[in-house]
């Protein structure tokens, strides 16, 4: 799992809390069927049964889109299920939506709560019982216990519960309405008696306080309703609805079928259909609910309006708005309703010209029906309206409606299998994920190579989150301690200190940012300063970017590779070495460990930058790129060349250029150097080392390209690289600019006649 899986999962393993504001239902439901499953004998590991609860919640809210639409379209027979059949199918097989349904995320929960809630506001319309609006408070309640987001969708429907009900909600009824509201939060006590009972390492915030759980709840540590914890300039409010419309209209609904969608709007206001506006006939003036078709229109509108306008996130990063556009699926679960209604109003127009007098005899009895269920509602017992309404029906219904039924039921589940069968190829080579395990193999190679008793301080979520998982769900390397730089920034990780005992914390407050009140005044500690306390004590190893008031790397420490990450020294310990052989076994074995956990990485085609599976590509081709230089340094400082260390740098680094996410100076002068340095070496080639291959020079490891053909292509790579190399804007600063021109001139003219292999 990616994004915030990992960390869910694992929390939902230890009875945990999650990052603000918590989750405690997910949380507590995820334990929950995990314990179930395992008693059942259910395989698989704990994150795929997460997985499939996932995929559960959003096939839940397929469903209830589907009984929306029925209950928005005037015709309840099959020319309507068929309709909204298609518009539950397609919202569970879009894209964003199947992509977050196969991850154990809070989101397919919460589409799940938003189709409830949209379908208890149609069903009291249609009903008029007041037990659905006990039902819809209880939803409105314990669908904040999973995402506070929820909240855009409650504000417009409640008010519109408020004003259309003014007449009919009592004191009494007011009461209960807020006691089933209350009861419906009840999961957020879990977050204090998690803090106070059973607290956790890497457990977020500290509930166990009234001040730590309204904190928490209201998501201070990034900032109340925001989404992003930096200021940073970003999109405002219209341009980040534009491009949600774009993302619907192009990606989630395809072939131009988004267009029903504002079809299905227009219907919801039209005069023109049965009864009025979609919605339910009022048959009670003191209950007028004939407007439930609007409401939902206006409750996306205020949802996109909004968020839009309280988003922060930044849209120009890739992954960021990958993150942001996660939050689109709640404003496609309206919008796949009213798809399904547009759908539905355009086969019924589509029938009509093509079918006849009988679509058109049937509508009028129809009419003619709601005009019957209208009258019949002015009696005491308004339950007897639908069957007047059905006995109108049947009475009125001429012959060339019944004859013409069968055709337009045809038309209209032939149209929308089709639909559903063209959502579900183009979704599913896209969003197929049943081969993508690369977020568990990458925290076993982040983790698995580590010393033994080591600590692990991480930077970026996907190692925090993924590392968490491997270790509190499947058990991987307990031995090691992980600690990330984000959660040790926060005063209330002192009330969890205790329980990480092989960790020494100096005094105070760890500070990401050095200079404040509290670090002069030593109540706070620095980076450089934890690594003081820790560094020979224990291993210490680290992964991502430095932290400090500059973000460079601390002072009087080495950061030598080590797998996907770092292992950090003194700069007065002994580097390493090929003078110490056991040191350079153990970088070099935990290397081929880590990349033996990951002999593929995630393709640039199949997961682009706005995925977590691409976070995974670029940081392990960043450490391969740093340990391919280490070790050609230590190649090139040997006396002779260590020619088969030489070449097997040369080979990382050709697979880093291959596979680069952008142009590195350092990288084309490093592999330029290494084919010099060993053309120039008086020292053999030996037989039984891989060499590294390119375009015209590949399958020689096979035998298919001679060893005097590889040479050649050798010499013209050296030139090919370090012209790249003098390219680049900041070679300029490099010490090794000028001669490496001269050398680069000087090739130039001896391969003015050379081909290339």
């Amino acid at each position: 799992p990616g994004g915030d899986s990992g960390e869910l999962i694992a929390e939902s393993c230890n009875l945990g809390v999650a990052h603000p504001p918590g989750y405690p239902l997910f949380v507590l439901v995820t334990r929950a069927w995990l314990d179930v499953t395992a008693a059942l004998g259910v395989g698989g590991s704990p994150a795929w049964r997460a997985n499939l609860l996932s995929a559960g919640f959003d096939v839940g809210a397929a469903f209830l889109i589907y009984k929306c639409v029925v209950i928005l379209c005037r015709q309840r027979d099959m020319r309507c299920h068929w309709p909204a059949f298609a518009a539950g199918a397609m919202f569970a097989l879009s894209p964003l939506v199947w992509l977050y349904a196969v991850g154990a995320e809070v989101f397919s929960l919460n589409n799940l709560f938003v189709a409830w809630l949209l379908y208890a506001t149609l069903k009291y319309a249609d009903t008029k019982s007041q037990g659905w609006l006990v039902f819809g408070a209880f939803l409105c309640g314990i669908a904040l216990c999973n995402q506070h987001t929820a909240v855009l969708y409650e504000v417009p429907l409640v008010l519109w519960i408020l004003w259309t009900q003014r007449r009919v909600i009592t004191a009494g009824l007011g009461v209960k309405l807020v006691l089933a509201g209350l009861v419906g939060l009840l999961p957020y006590v879990f977050l204090w008696y998690s803090d106070t009972y059973r607290r956790q390492m890497g457990s977020w915030g500290d509930c166990s306080t009234l001040k730590g759980f309204i904190r928490h709840f209201l998501r201070q540590d990034y900032g109340t309703f925001r989404l992003y914890s930096r200021d940073k300039e970003a999109a405002g409010m219209l341009e980040r609805t534009w491009l949600y419309f774009v993302g619907f209209f192009t990606s989630e609904a395809p072939f131009g079928t988004a267009g029903l969608a504002a079809v299905g709007a227009w219907a919801c206001f039209a005069k023109s259909f049965v009864g009025g506006p979609l919605g339910s006939v009022p048959n009670n003036r003191e209950v007028d609910t004939s407007t439930a078709g609007r409401s939902i229109v206006f409750a996306l509108l205020f949802y996109l309006g909004v968020f839009h306008t309280l988003s922060n996130m930044p849209l120009d990063d890739e992954l960021l708005f990958g993150v942001h556009a996660r939050f689109w699926q709640q404003p496609n679960v309206v919008a796949f309703i009213l798809l399904g209604v547009g759908l539905s109003v355009a086969l019924e127009w589509v029938a009509a010209k093509a079918l006849g007098s009988g679509v058109a005899d049937n509508r009028q009895a129809r009419r003619a029906a709601a005009r019957a269920a209208e009258a019949a509602g002015k009696k005491k017992n308004n339950n007897e309206a639908p069957a007047s309404a059905s006995a109108s029906a049947r009475s009125s219904k001429p012959r060339s409606a019944e004859d013409t039924a069968w055709k337009h039921t045809l038309l209209a589940s032939t149209v929308c299998v089709g639909l559903v069968a063209m959502q579900t190829a183009i979704s599913f080579r896209i969003s197929d994920q049943s081969e993508n395990d690369y977020m568990g193999r990458y925290a076993k190679a982040m983790i698995d190579p580590l010393p033994e008793n080591a600590v692990f301080v991480s930077a970026y979520d996907m190692q925090w989150s993924s590392g968490r998982y491997m270790q509190d769900c499947e058990g991987l390397r307990p031995d090691v301690t992980l600690l990330n730089n984000a959660v040790l920034s926060f005063d209330w990780f002192a009330a969890q200190a205790h329980l990480y005992k092989n960790v020494t914390f100096p005094k105070g407050q760890f500070l990401a940012k050095e200079g404040t009140a509290d670090y002069i005044n030593k109540n706070a500690f620095s980076f450089e300063e934890f690594l003081d306390a820790n560094v020979g004590k224990v291993p210490v190893h680290h992964a991502g970017a430095f932290v400090g008031a500059t973000d460079v790397k601390p002072k009087g420490f080495e950061f030598d590779p080590w797998g996907v990450g770092t292992r950090v020294r003194r700069s007065t310990d002994p580097a390493p070495s090929l003078e110490n052989a056991k040191l350079m076994d153990a970088f070099d074995a935990a290397w081929r460990k880590a990349r033996s956990y990951l002999p593929d990485l995630p393709t640039p085609q199949r997961f682009d930058n706005s995925t977590w599976e691409s976070t995974i590509r670029m940081d392990v081709l960043d450490k391969q790129q740093a340990y391919g230089e280490f070790l050609l340094d230590e190649a090139l400082a040997a006396d002779p060349i260590d020619v088969p260390r030489a070449l097997t740098a040369a080979a990382l680094l050709e697979e880093c250029f291959e596979n680069r996410l952008r142009d590195s100076a350092s990288m084309f002068k490093n592999l330029g150097l290494a084919y010099a340095r060993v053309i120039q070496s008086k020292n053999p080639i030996p037989t039984n080392i891989r060499l590294p291959e390119w375009d015209g020079v590949r399958g020689v490891n096979e035998g298919k390209v001679s060893m005097e053909v590889w040479q050649k292509g050798a010499s013209l790579r050296v030139l090919d690289m370090w012209q790249k190399f003098l390219a680049m804007p900041e070679a300029r600063e490099d010490s090794a600019f000028a001669s490496i021109a001269g050398v680069v001139d000087h090739l130039r003219k001896a391969s003015a006649g050379m081909k290339k292999p």
